[in-house]
């Protein structure tokens, strides 16, 4: 199914930049190619390997704690923090993949040291960027964790335990950068009202609204000038879905839309919900083109949803047999 979403992608971009006699229409193709590339070697590089979980933790889990120097190094300097990135939603957007590849590979577990830093590592770089997409997501994260550990009493008492780690250690970051990081955020909660009131015009949801011609063979992603839109040219549409719709038609949309309803059916709960809270960052952005997402959707069918081989990912390995329908199925 990821193939032949990217395939159809493809032909949709490549098609217009035929037509118009551009080849730059035809380069947003290019992020999906490379993603199902990356996806592929992924999985291959993991099959039939042990400590899979490892791996992946550990790798983000270093990446959110240099993300977090970089946060650390940035605080105060402007209202919203970007960290090594090149601005606020990307620094965000890192913060909420990588914790939930970290979520979903550790199964939820907050007996891992190395889990647990790399969480709270995300959790602060995710409040410093003052992405209210972002919180939106974090806050449907922290309630999966609370579901997948509400198995008793045990479970329950770690859950509060971590909240209270996760709070006294904002409290000495912020104190240590006289109150910036909590004014941020206080900052940005005082806009939300404004930022929901104007959500369709600033994300571009009326430019997907106002040209239903495209929403059957799509307008191509790149271009969106005066002469292709009228008064709804500028700025990308930032949606995740909305993109799909206007740039490559309703086939697209439909696929993903499946791919994600597939893993959300076969997944925990839990799972369900750290996916929920992904997709809510891409109703107001446009995240398809970042990696880590595609990362994420692996990592979910690798430990969640391939529940036919999931005696080999118990001990760490990943699943030997279905590679084809992981590929099919992951979108990656």
């Amino acid at each position: 199914m990821g193939g032949v979403l990217v395939l159809w992608v493809s032909v949709v971009a490549v098609s217009w930049a035929i037509i118009d006699g551009d080849g730059a229409l035809a380069f947003p193709a290019l992020y999906y190619v490379y993603n199902l590339v990356v996806g592929v070697a992924v999985i291959l590089f993991f099959r039939g390997r042990q400590a899979t979980e490892k791996v992946l933790i550990f790798s983000f889990v270093a990446a959110l704690l240099l993300s977090l120097l970089g946060v650390i190094v940035d605080l105060g300097s402007a209202s919203r923090v970007t960290g090594w990135f090149n601005n606020p939603n990307q620094l965000g957007y890192f913060s909420l993949l990588s914790i939930a590849i970290v979520a979903v590979a550790s199964r939820f577990s907050l007996s891992s040291p190395v889990a647990m830093v790399g969480i709270l590592s995300g959790l602060i770089a995710a409040m410093a960027a003052s992405s209210l997409a972002v919180w939106g997501g974090v806050a449907l994260l922290s309630i999966a964790y609370l579901v997948a550990n509400a198995k008793g009493i045990g479970g329950f008492l770690k859950g509060v335990v971590a909240i209270m780690a996760t709070m006294v250690l904002v409290l000495v970051i912020d104190v240590s950068q006289q109150g910036a990081l909590l004014g941020n955020v206080e900052a940005r909660l005082d806009r939300a009202p404004v930022k929901v009131a104007e959500v369709v015009q600033e994300r571009r949801y009326d430019r997907v609204f106002a040209h239903p011609e495209y929403w059957f063979l799509g307008a191509g992603e790149a271009h969106q000038s005066h002469d292709r839109f009228g008064e709804y040219a500028g700025a990308e549409v930032h949606s995740s879905l909305g993109t799909l719709l206007l740039a490559y038609g309703l086939g697209p949309l439909i696929l993903f839309l499946v791919m994600l309803g597939i893993i959300l059916v076969r997944s925990p709960v839990a799972v369900g919900l750290v996916l929920l809270g992904v997709m809510f960052y891409s109703l107001t952005h446009m995240g398809l083109r970042f990696t880590p997402f595609w990362i994420f959707l692996v990592a979910v069918y690798i430990f969640h949803v391939d529940r036919k081989d999931r005696r080999s990912v118990g001990d760490g390995a990943l699943p030997s047999v279905g590679v084809g329908r992981m590929l099919m199925k992951a979108g990656g």
